[in-house]
């Protein structure tokens, strides 16, 4: 099957899909019903908000990850399927045949018992202490639910997916599309978890208010954190020596980020406290070169816009506080140049941002590439 095939028959199952239906069965699989029911709700979320488009090659799609070529063999992930796998977050021929069986399925509904055991469930992590991450959560279960830790992990995983565990500083499914590279960040910690839940640590706190389960009233409560802000505060990159002099970024600095012989333009807002040390919050541009602009050319530029948004604009401004600067010309094979100095953007910059992790920068600027592939067909 041709990569653009699958995305036409996984885009016409999400809209065969009811949302409500792909919840209460997840809910009803907590308890009541088979576990066939409960990898649904987390494969749609996944899937839901995936752009329309046809195979953007970047070794594989650049927009989703599928090869260009997907094999036509879904036994065995139906028969996943059929034992109760989750195998929702990593591959959209996992979405497409998840979604495709669940409508041969009978309808369920839960019951109060499978809505009490969510409240539990959810209870569980707003009670963990600040610093606990999803290992802890998942042990924390055990005596709430779940024949095993695999069990256990699936559920924890739908959670984040679905947004009922806040991530501050990475885009859950629950709200916009997260596209394939985004989907390789993972936090600077060794952790078994998927994306977002590797991301979740519990003074991040919970959504109460996830779209997927509106009836979830918990009698503790923990909000989430807000979004970062973006302070005008100017901030130092090191230098390497024999190749680039330190820096010190200012607001309205213009950069270009060099790699693989793709260049991108980033406009500095300004910085944004992370502990005890202060990142760069940069603005990408929406387009990649094929060498540095000239400062008039890039100042031109459109920002970079993420999407789709689940509600309310469907493509939006996304500034980035990047860690790792000061490894470009280093251990990163590509450069760092500054080619204007306090040129205010344009454009209003948004007041909050996301950081990524020193280890995501390169799955970062791979996942710029991707967007401007998709903007440009």
């Amino acid at each position: 099957m041709h990569h653009d095939d699958l995305i036409r028959r996984l885009r016409a199952a999400v809209a065969a899909v009811d949302p409500t239906a792909a919840a209460d069965a997840f809910v009803a699989s907590l308890g009541s019903a088979p576990l066939r029911y409960r990898s649904t709700l987390r494969s749609w979320a996944c899937a839901s908000l995936m752009p329309d488009h046809c195979y953007l090659d970047l070794n594989d799609c650049a927009v989703c990850g599928v090869s260009q070529t997907v094999d036509d063999d879904m036994a065995e992930l139906v028969e996943m399927k059929e034992e109760g796998a989750c195998y929702g977050t990593p591959d959209a021929k996992a979405w497409l045949v998840d979604l495709e069986h669940f409508q041969t399925l009978p309808p369920v509904r839960p019951n109060a018992q499978d809505r009490e055991k969510l409240r539990e469930i959810v209870t569980t992590a707003a009670e963990l202490p600040d610093g606990s991450r999803a290992k802890a959560f998942v042990k924390a279960l055990r005596g709430v639910i779940g024949k095993n830790a695999s069990d256990r992990e699936d559920i924890a995983e739908t959670l984040a997916v679905c947004g009922v565990l806040a991530v501050r500083d990475h885009p859950t499914p629950a709200t916009r599309w997260v596209s394939f590279w985004e989907r390789q960040e993972m936090p600077n910690i060794q952790t078994d978890a998927g994306s977002p839940l590797a991301w979740w640590t519990a003074e991040e706190g919970i959504d109460a208010d996830s779209r997927f389960f509106p009836e979830l009233e918990l009698s503790v409560v923990r909000r989430p954190l807000p979004p970062r802000s973006i302070d005008p505060d100017p901030v130092r990159v090191a230098g390497v020596r024999g190749v680039r002099p330190a820096m010190t970024l200012e607001p309205g600095d213009l950069l270009a980020i060099t790699m693989d012989g793709r260049v991108h333009t980033a406009w500095v807002l300004g910085s944004t406290e992370d502990g005890n040390k202060r990142i760069p919050v940069l603005e990408l541009g929406a387009v990649y070169y094929d060498q540095i602009p000239a400062p008039e050319t890039a100042r031109s530029a459109s920002p970079r816009l993420v999407g789709r948004y689940a509600a309310g604009t469907p493509w939006r401004r996304e500034p980035l506080a990047m860690e790792g600067l000061s490894l470009f010309g280093k251990a990163f094979h590509g450069t760092l140049d500054r080619i204007a100095t306090r040129a205010p953007s344009p454009h209003p910059p948004p007041d909050h941002c996301r950081v990524v992790r020193e280890r995501n920068v390169l799955y970062a600027l791979s996942m710029l590439t991707g967007e401007a592939m998709l903007r440009t067909t």
